[in-house]
C-alpha cells in the first residue's frame, strides 16, 4: 500500500495542540468513548487517489519540501462525524465550539 494522504505537520504550537487533544481525548473516554489511536498534530491537504498523481505529487514535494504555512490562529474546533463510502468518506459537523478569544 503506498500513501494516499498529503498533510503538513505542526512545529511551533505542537505541544499545546498535544495537551488539547490529550484533554479531549481524557473527557471522551469518560463519557464511554474508546481511546483512540496516537494523534499527530497536521494539516491535511488532500488525497491522491492515482499513480500518476502520486508521481506529480512527489515531484511538487521535492521541490516545496522546506515550505512553510506560517501561523494559524484557531477560533473554533468543529466536532465531526464522518461516514466511509465506496466514492469516499462523509464528514457531518456535529457541533461548533468557539474558543477564547475566537471568531469563528
Amino acid at each position: 500500500s503506498s500513501p494516499r494522504v498529503i498533510w503538513m505537520g505542526v512545529g511551533e504550537g505542537k505541544d499545546v495542540l498535544m495537551n488539547l487533544a490529550t484533554r479531549i481525548e481524557e473527557e471522551l473516554v469518560r463519557c464511554g468513548f474508546g481511546r483512540d489511536k496516537r494523534w499527530i498534530p497536521h494539516l491535511t491537504m488532500g488525497r491522491v487517489r492515482s499513480l500518476e498523481e502520486r508521481e506529480k505529487l512527489a515531484s511538487l514535494i521535492q521541490r516545496e519540501r522546506d515550505a512553510e504555512a506560517g501561523k494559524v490562529r484557531v477560533g473554533k474546533v468543529s466536532i465531526f462525524k464522518s461516514r466511509l463510502t465506496p466514492k469516499g468518506p462523509v464528514y457531518t459537523v456535529l457541533k461548533h465550539i468557539l474558543l477564547k478569544g475566537g471568531q469563528g
